[in-house]
């Protein structure tokens, strides 16, 4: 189920036009993004640990690195990658597909429900996650990784647009204004988390410097040969 699972999701990725859209809930795209995600884990836990331990090999025979914490490091990369997989990467798509629909039907666009666009969302995924475990290869992962979130957006716009019954130019549109939405709050969170820092911070600091001040403007300095003549 898992291997079929995939296999239909990379046709989605290379054939998005061709989408049978059937009414999926929330709880069935989760499902279905995470059998998909199965197999590309996989992938990237063989790669990474493959070269994790070469790389552990070469440094240990030279002397730089402890075989022990080669391992180690390689296997806390690979169960990183699988938390963000796992864990990070849906909670993002639901609040991304919040947003969205949010957009979508407020520009009267999206004439789905919201189980329609994070089901378009998961999608649009596929294709970062179909190719994650080559991102362990230097530059070429990179640059693998760009070009499938390039495409990633194509996808989510057929899809959106299937899903909606709107058009692609439409659904752009929504997208756009998603992407600014998304731009400002992020700013907002960032300015609140800075201005939070500094009160933590800042204000102690400044505090304590003041008071310092105070405590040695108080100072009475002892007067110099006081004796009585």
């Amino acid at each position: 189920m898992v291997w079929d699972t995939f296999k239909d999701g990379i046709d989605a990725v290379l054939h998005p036009e061709h989408i049978r859209v059937t009414k999926m809930s929330v709880g069935d795209s989760l499902a279905m993004y995470y059998k998909f995600s199965v197999i590309p884990l996989v992938l990237l836990a063989i790669v990474a640990l493959g070269a994790g331990f070469l790389l552990q090999g070469v440094l240990a025979a030279t002397g730089l690195l402890n075989g022990v914490i080669g391992g180690s490091v390689a296997l806390l990369a690979v169960a990183g990658v699988v938390v963000y997989v796992w864990g990070i990467v849906p909670i993002g798509l639901l609040v991304f597909s919040v947003i969205v629909h949010w957009i979508g039907k407020g520009l009267d666009t999206f004439k789905g429900d919201y189980g329609a666009t994070f089901n378009a969302a998961v999608y649009g995924m596929f294709g970062p996650l179909a190719v994650l475990w080559l991102s362990v290869l230097p530059v070429i992962g990179g640059l693998i990784q760009l070009i499938a979130f390039v495409w990633s957006i194509y996808v989510l716009v057929v899809v959106l647009g299937l899903e909606h019954k709107t058009t692609r130019i439409h659904t752009l549109v929504v997208l756009v204004a998603a992407g600014v939405v998304i731009w400002l709050v992020t700013q907002l969170v960032a300015g609140w988390v800075t201005l939070g820092f500094l009160g933590l911070v800042v204000g102690p600091l400044v505090g304590a410097i003041a008071g310092t001040l105070a405590t040695v403007g108080h100072i009475t300095l002892p007067a110099v040969g006081g004796g009585a003549v």
